[in-house]
């Protein structure tokens, strides 16, 4: 989007710088100026399982002024009982600090199981799931799950899953260690060093598994 944007402004500058219209040509260097400023970030994690790697977990940021838009995909491969392939795609959007925008999408062995998406509205956010709509009162969502791989989660005790669309509970159990509570009775393990998040311990019913910082 940025590179496209960044073509049709020069090709705008090009023709105000050929005409002499400077007030205009100032203002389209601004604009071009501002769009290049846009900060990217790429993180990867590798899936742990058994200590056998069977995924990744991609972490792309993109900052913009105030703008934070976060994209989290994994592709795990692994056999149970049976083979099973889980691709996981997440989004966040922020503004000013606040929760926009947000999707979960997730599909297993090629079929969707997962589609939701939490937009913002005037005091409260529209959630749609799996085609069901229904309505949080929330006037702001400042931090949700995905912001645990980019932030350490210092002196919340809350956080907005775009998963399970809800807030859950967080707790600080060690230097630099944070558990988040599922409402499934799952709960997930955070660890940080310098503010980055190393390594996520997923202890579910099922399997546990690691993800770990490359």
């Amino acid at each position: 989007m940025i590179p496209a944007l960044l073509t049709y402004l020069i090709r705008k500058l090009i023709i105000h710088l050929r005409s002499g219209q400077k007030p205009l040509m100032i203002a389209l260097m601004l604009t071009i100026s501002s769009a290049t400023m846009a900060q990217k970030n790429f993180v990867l994690y590798d899936v742990i399982y058994k200590d056998e790697k069977i995924g990744t977990t991609k972490i792309n940021t993109v900052t913009n002024g105030d703008t934070l838009h976060c994209s989290i995909v994994s592709d795990i491969s692994t056999r149970f009982l049976f083979s099973i392939k889980v691709k996981s795609v997440e989004e966040s959007t922020y503004h000013s600090g606040k929760l926009v925008h947000s999707i979960v999408n997730r599909n297993v062995n090629g079929n969707e199981k997962v589609n939701r998406s939490t937009i913002a509205g005037i005091n409260n956010y529209a959630l749609h799931r799996e085609g069901t709509k229904s309505i949080i009162k929330s006037d702001r969502i400042n931090f949700n799950v995905m912001m645990l791989y980019l932030t350490e989660p210092v002196s919340l005790t809350k956080i907005y899953s775009d998963n399970h669309q809800q807030f859950l509970k967080i707790e600080k159990t060690g230097p630099h260690l944070y558990r988040l509570n599922m409402p499934d009775g799952n709960h997930n393990l955070y660890h940080y060093t310098n503010g980055i998040c190393t390594k996520v311990e997923v202890f579910s019913q099922l399997f546990d598994m690691q993800i770990v910082l490359r």
